[in-house]
């Protein structure tokens, strides 16, 4: 009986250094994508860096409101927000032509595409009344990904450019 006890003991004991273990891993690994976001003073390469660190942000997202941590979720959002607008920014202020050279505009634009998915599927598991904040930034990445589009694609039929 005393050898049954100490095993389950054990397996517990096994199973909360592996969650606390992952858990800093995961909060490491955010760290070092953000880093690298943050250093990075190419707009090119800082577009190409956003899919791992937004994809870090999301998931950071939806554990903290699995946890039920809504105001740190829409924190996070709003950080994953603003990198999207930096790393945009950045594009579209190098000058370069996204029609002739689309590195990292198509990158950029393929990711907020599926994290605008992602925040739908977030959305749903935050309470009504606390949803605003969030759709607002739905909106906001909505406007980034049109521009990516018309940036990417100014010459499509049907549709009059800006300018």
């Amino acid at each position: 009986m005393a050898g049954l006890i100490v095993a389950r003991n054990f397996w517990a004991f096994c199973l909360g250094l592996t969650l606390l273990v992952s858990a800093g891993m995961a909060q490491g690994r955010l760290d070092g994508y953000r880093a690298k976001f943050e250093q990075e003073t190419d707009p090119v390469r800082k577009a190409r860096a956003m899919p791992k660190f937004g994809d870090a942000l999301l998931d950071r997202a939806g554990e903290q409101l699995k946890k039920g941590e809504v105001d740190a979720a829409l924190r996070t959002l709003e950080e994953y927000r603003d990198a999207i607008a930096k790393a945009h920014g950045g594009l579209k202020s190098s000058g370069i032509n996204a029609e002739k050279k689309p590195r990292g505009f198509k990158q950029l634009e393929i990711h907020v595409r599926r994290g605008q998915r992602r925040l739908e599927d977030l959305i749903i598991s935050v309470p009504f009344e606390q949803r605003k904040a969030f759709e607002e930034i739905q909106k906001q990445l909505e406007q980034v990904d049109r521009e990516l589009i018309e940036m990417l694609f100014p010459r499509r039929p049907g549709h009059k450019p800006k300018g």
